[in-house]
């Protein structure tokens, strides 16, 4: 069964300064420093604006606020795939970074429960939750047709979660070629809440010689950030965790060594990006309902996938404050 779900139009967010769109331009501008000249000292403290790290900075020389602390402004590129969900429009998720490819819901309800606070929007009307030990998903049908990189070598993608249990693996986001095939890549919470990536496997499959975070950051109960980038050239995955609050904007986790790992883009009617739960459908019997692995179990806010980017610890926090 499809769910039905009502939502607002998106708020502005807290601060007009940086836009929120177009994504493919993302620039989060320099504040400008104190009118004061010379060294940091105590009429700095308590200054949110302050260009200087200070004690308003909570002692973080690369705070959440991009400024002129963390090197001038944060270029983020253009994201392939960008689900807020604010709202259902016509029964489907909008993808904000390309309006044609929608995302849509099978048991999975769209509700007002979302990251609110610093770092992240100060108001966020919607997110996607899918009941745990449900046959759910939001998927974007065709989702091969937004690739424009060949082959794809680089990646990041990045989501606010909220998991509701710890029993069993859960995806977080699955890309297929074609429906049954193994996935292109996948991002997913294992039992005991490290972050799983995998490209070109099926990381919740036994034996799979997919990468993880070397943090269990998952645990139930509360909204986490987390990304996962990888870089072909370097041949490596990295793991970057986040939370709410202002001492929760984003850190690196860890890298992991895993090579050779790309995919070429091969457009199919078949091919599907699927939020939630599996892409590896069972092809014996495409028809059956149940067809995909039980669900995510929980939250899913803010997904946003970069293909043909890797990007660094600067810009996931400048997309951490935005979405």
């Amino acid at each position: 069964p499809s769910g039905t779900a009502t939502g607002t139009a998106r708020p502005p967010l807290r601060d007009a300064t940086p836009p929120v769109e177009p994504d493919a331009t993302l620039v989060l501008d320099a504040a400008s420093g104190d009118a004061e000249d010379g060294a940091a000292d105590a009429s700095d403290a308590g200054d949110a604006s302050d260009a200087r790290p200070d004690a308003s900075d909570a002692g973080d020389a690369s705070d959440a606020r991009p400024d002129a602390s963390d090197g001038g402004p944060v270029f983020v590129p253009p994201a392939t795939f960008v689900f807020r969900f604010s709202g259902l429009v016509g029964g489907r998720f909008v993808n904000d970074a390309n309006a044609t490819l929608p995302g849509v819901p099978t048991n999975a309800a769209a509700q007002s429960d979302a990251p609110i606070g610093f770092p992240g929007p100060a108001t966020n009307p919607g997110s996607v939750r899918i009941a745990p030990n449900t046959r759910g998903w939001v998927k974007v049908d065709a989702a091969q047709a937004a690739v424009t990189a060949s082959p794809v070598t680089k990646l990041t993608l990045s989501a606010w979660v909220k998991p509701e249990v710890t029993a069993g693996t859960a995806t977080v986001v699955s890309f297929s070629t074609v429906r049954g095939a193994t996935p292109l890549f996948e991002v997913a919470r294992s039992n005991t809440n490290e972050v799983r990536f995998g490209m070109g496997e099926l990381v919740t499959a036994a034996g799979s010689t997919h990468v993880g975070s070397s943090t269990p950051f998952l645990a139930p109960g509360a909204w986490r950030f987390l990304a996962v980038t990888y870089d072909g050239a370097t041949g490596q995955a990295c793991f970057y965790r986040g939370a709410q609050g202002p001492l929760g904007e984003a850190t690196l986790d860890g890298c992991v060594a895993y090579a050779g790992r790309s995919f070429t883009p091969s457009p199919n009617r078949d091919s599907a990006l699927v939020i939630g739960n599996s892409a590896n459908e069972n092809v014996a019997d495409p028809t059956n309902p149940n067809r995909y692995v039980p669900s995510f179990g929980g939250g899913l806010d803010a997904v946003r996938i970069t293909l043909g980017s890797t990007l660094n610890l600067s810009q996931i926090r400048a997309v951490q404050a935005l979405d």
